[in-house]
């Protein structure tokens, strides 16, 4: 059996429930905002993951 982080899991579960909601979100929400800031993908992570990806463009060298 897979080890369990359940920080790790929550989180992903609660992002996952979200994408299944979208289309039960206001008109004013889901017809207006962008589809990237309410569904995370299938892992929920996705955002998390193109900025993560290109954070190396944006700072500095052993910057704080």
């Amino acid at each position: 059996m897979a080890k369990v982080d359940p920080e790790t899991s929550a989180l992903k579960e609660q992002l996952a429930d979200a994408e299944a909601q979208i289309d039960t979100l206001q008109a004013e929400v889901k017809n207006h905002e962008p589809r990237e800031a309410l569904d995370g993908g299938a892992t929920g992570m996705d955002f998390y993951r193109r900025i993560t990806e290109r954070a190396s463009q944006y700072l500095e060298d052993r910057g704080l």
